[in-house]
């Protein structure tokens, strides 16, 4: 709980000195993603194959345009990894 304004940061996040909280964790959503960009098509079949090998299998893309170059995989946490067939570009 506040208990003044000190207690806010300019951007509205409260700030509470001195307390950690280990048990509270963001869990994360369908589009926590770690994108994996691999132009070469030898690489990214390469990559899809070990992953699958390994036992894991492709879920749906929660945006469906990593679908359309790429293969998305949950990880234990329950993140998503891409491995996009493509280029990244700024």
């Amino acid at each position: 709980m506040a208990t003044s304004v000190d207690d806010f940061c300019a951007d509205g996040f409260l700030v509470v000195r001195g307390a950690i909280a280990p048990d509270i964790a963001p869990a994360p959503t369908h589009d926590d993603l770690l994108v994996f960009y691999l132009p070469d098509a030898d690489d990214w079949h390469g990559a899809v194959t070990r992953l699958k090998e390994l036992g894991h299998q492709p879920v749906e893309a929660f945006n469906p345009n990593w679908d359309k170059q790429g293969q998305t995989f949950a990880d234990p946490d329950g993140c998503r990894v891409v491995l996009e067939h493509a280029s990244w570009s700024a």
